[in-house]
């Protein structure tokens, strides 16, 4: 029979086949309880999981309309970023409580994420970092305008004591020339105040989000846990079954 079984290999791995469903088919209590019991583990891990939300925003930079149909923004997105980082580590008014991760989508595009067990914790974290952010622009904003402003009253004011030095010089020769440098002066000053009557009239893009936040539940749905807790028992069964046939067998190989 020894020598039948080593000249025909396909009759021991039959016998082996037989065994192993021999001691699967006699473990089979063993093996429906262990995944019965992690099924139930992961159905009460689901019940219990706190619930992990993500909150996303997207905000769009503001930019001043200039003149000539261009737009000019507020603050460059890098720049805005580099800056929210800062703030957010420092974080020295304790404003900002939740991480928040910040990614830039395109060059006045910007997106807000946070995630927390709480929508309502999120809401008002991306909230707080969306009304920093508009207040600083709105500043930035206005300080961009006062400055184009003042250089240009400064340039008015210098053409102006130009002229009036110009205009002391007219009794002497050479008034020609004179009246021409008065005439040019004149052009400049009248092209400096349609400037600023334009930046008077300049339009403000503020900052503001383009997009109500965006809400997703990141739990797993109970079809995970179930799925996976079936293979995982139905595994740990088999080996349970192998392991304790195994020891079965030593034992009585010592009795």
């Amino acid at each position: 029979m020894s020598n039948l079984l080593e000249k025909n290999p396909h009759i021991e791995n039959e016998i082996d086949l037989r065994e192993i469903f021999k001691i699967l088919i006699d473990a089979k209590k063993l093996i429906i309880s262990t995944t019965l019991i992690l099924v139930i583990a992961s159905i009460i891990i689901f019940v219990f999981q706190k619930p992990l939300i993500k909150t996303s925003t997207l905000l769009e930079i503001g930019y001043i309309e200039n003149v000539d149909g261009g737009q000019d923004l507020i603050e460059v997105s890098k720049n805005l970023l580099s800056n929210l980082r800062v703030v957010a580590l420092k974080n020295e008014d304790n404003r900002f409580n939740q991480t928040i991760l910040i990614s830039r989508v395109e060059d006045k595009l910007i997106k807000l994420v946070t995630t927390s067990n709480s929508e309502k914790l999120n809401e008002n974290a991306l909230t707080e970092m969306i009304n920093y952010i508009v207040e600083r622009h709105s500043k930035f904003s206005t300080i961009k305008l006062e400055k184009k402003k003042n250089l240009i009253h400064m340039k008015i004011k210098s053409i102006e004591s130009e002229l009036s030095f110009v205009k002391s010089k007219l009794s002497e020769k050479n008034q020609s020339s004179i009246i021409a440098m008065i005439v040019d002066l004149n052009q400049r000053r009248t092209a400096l105040k349609y400037e600023l009557d334009e930046l008077n009239n300049l339009i403000v893009i503020q900052t503001s989000p383009i997009r109500t936040m965006q809400v997703s539940n990141l739990n797993k749905k109970i079809d995970f846990f179930i799925k996976y807790a079936l293979i995982f028992g139905l595994i740990t069964g088999v080996l349970l079954a192998f392991i304790s046939k195994s020891v079965k067998n030593l034992i009585g190989s010592q009795a």
